[in-house]
């Protein structure tokens, strides 16, 4: 990216790298590993437009914003209810992938595609889960005993 401050970018992209649950799932989003976005956040290595890219979608952040820091964070980026739930889909994703990591279980792709579809389903009858997150600390026995089942 370029035409930018390496410190002024690698400020907005630690701001983009906040709105994840942990800097870990930020680089997994990024599809990098932790210490190389560690380098990009503290501006030390130039950021690939990808990287960047991969980082404001799942938030909806826009590149413009990121790359000069003009316009509002978030402008032009409303999602459809279908963009939405795609989002919703691929965070709790992430997540119980996450999860699975910490405790050392994994699932199949299938059984775990399966999974994440009753998990967002039964999450959205529920009024603390909203379109900001779904509480997987609710689901996470659930999702251990299909992992050790």
């Amino acid at each position: 990216m370029h035409g930018t401050s390496n410190s002024a970018l690698a400020e907005r992209l630690r701001q983009v790298a906040d709105l994840f649950s942990s800097r870990e799932s930020a680089a997994k989003a990024a599809g990098v590993s932790y210490p190389q976005l560690n380098r990009y956040l503290n501006g030390t290595t130039k950021i690939p437009l990808i990287v960047a890219i991969r980082l404001a979608e799942p938030h909806a952040i826009s590149i413009d914003w990121i790359a000069n820091g003009s316009g509002d964070m978030t402008a032009g980026s409303h999602h459809s209810k279908q963009d939405q739930a795609t989002q919703r889909v691929l965070q709790v994703t992430k997540d119980i992938e996450l999860l699975l990591a910490r405790d050392g279980l994994s699932i199949p792709r299938s059984k775990r595609n399966d999974l994440v579809r009753t998990i967002v389903d039964m999450a959205t009858e529920h009024t603390d889960d909203d379109a900001d997150g779904i509480n997987l600390e609710r689901y996470s026995d659930v999702i251990r005993l299909v992992a050790k089942g």
